[in-house]
């Protein structure tokens, strides 16, 4: 709306619509923010649960690894065995 003397003037309405523009810039700030600190969250939970995962693999190779050397001592027996046998020609 203009004045006559060329200045110009905000309605009533457009005060409203302004207000109710910032109030949603807000809003969306603020929804924003909470997105993403529940994506922090959330990354930092799947972090915390990829930490355990790694944990438990880690464990299992350990176990893995101590059944193979025992398999191995328990082959390197048994051909020792077979070799002793052997040379005592009673195989």
């Amino acid at each position: 709306m203009r004045i006559a003397d060329g200045s110009s003037a905000l309605r009533a309405g457009d005060n409203f619509r302004i207000s109710r523009y910032y109030a949603l810039l807000r809003s969306r700030r603020q929804s924003t923010l909470r997105s993403a600190r529940r994506a922090m969250a959330s990354e930092l939970s799947k972090s915390v649960e990829l930490e355990q995962r790694v944990s438990r693999l880690e464990l299992q190779l350990q176990h893995i690894e101590d059944v193979m050397d025992l398999q191995t001592k328990r082959l390197v027996a048994v051909q020792a065995q077979l070799d002793h046998l052997i040379a005592r020609g009673q195989f």
